[in-house]
């Protein structure tokens, strides 16, 4: 049908109008990367040490400590030891309900 014929060439028209050209780095992004450069600002770089002066000094109450483990949150309730935890309350963010559960937690 003609109609048809005109309503898809409209469409390719409008469609091309609406089409935007993307940036290359989208389908390359290690097109133009300089490896030289990027190896020589790493050859530069220096962690930072592990242990730290409170691991020196034995610091029991710091969280500067033993940088490289985990750290947990346990607390003593009702004489038992145990890792703080509570429910999640709907429309809340997970952090918001974590802050509950401290201030239930910590408070006296």
């Amino acid at each position: 049908e003609p109609w048809e014929k005109e309503y898809y060439e409209w469409q390719a028209a409008r469609q091309a109008r609406r089409r935007r050209e993307m940036p290359k780095v989208m389908f390359d992004p290690y097109d133009e990367f300089d490896y030289a450069a990027d190896q020589a600002a790493n050859e530069e770089y220096v962690p930072a040490p592990v242990v730290t002066k409170e691991d020196e000094a034995n610091d029991l109450r710091s969280m500067n400590r033993r940088l490289c483990e985990h750290l947990y949150l346990i607390v003593q309730q009702d004489g038992v030891w145990r890792i703080p935890s509570g429910n999640w309350t709907r429309n809340t963010s997970l952090r918001q309900s974590a802050n509950v559960q401290l201030l239930d937690v910590f408070s006296d």
